[in-house]
């Protein structure tokens, strides 16, 4: 289920939920890059677009965003939280370790099958899952 800035807006809007300059700008930033972000990379990107948010103002919207799903927070095995728009749907990514570029990868019809599996073997019900692939892209390679 993708969406864009404008739904996610309308979203919040129908729970009566303020529309802010910075809240506005990180749905837009988030849903408009193709990799998960940083902090620095959130503040870089709007500043670009000529907002200085202050960093608190801006972990505070992503912990709200995150909260009302329409953000995604990750650890990519490098020490430091990476944010994407919850609107890209569930997903894994495929992380180089050499020059630590990111890309999304689908896994199709597997995994829901292999949540069943262990469901049945371990009477664990899955809520939810993160699954990411480290190694070396083709240029680092």
């Amino acid at each position: 289920m993708r969406t864009n800035a404008a739904d996610s807006l309308k979203t919040l809007r129908s729970k009566g939920h303020r529309i802010t300059k910075i809240r506005s700008l990180l749905i837009e930033v988030l849903q408009r890059h193709a990799s998960p972000l940083t902090v620095a990379d959130l503040l870089a990107a709007i500043r670009k677009l000529g907002v200085e948010p202050h960093k608190t103002t801006l972990y505070r919207e992503l912990t709200f965003l995150v909260s009302e799903s329409l953000a995604v927070e990750l650890e990519l095995g490098e020490g430091k939280k990476r944010y994407e728009s919850a609107a890209k749907g569930h997903h894994h990514h495929l992380v180089c370790l050499g020059c630590r570029t990111i890309e999304e990868l689908e896994l199709g019809k597997h995994l829901p099958r292999q949540e069943r599996k262990i469901r049945q073997a371990y009477n664990f019900q899955v809520l939810r899952h993160s699954l990411e692939f480290f190694g070396l892209c083709q240029n680092c390679r």
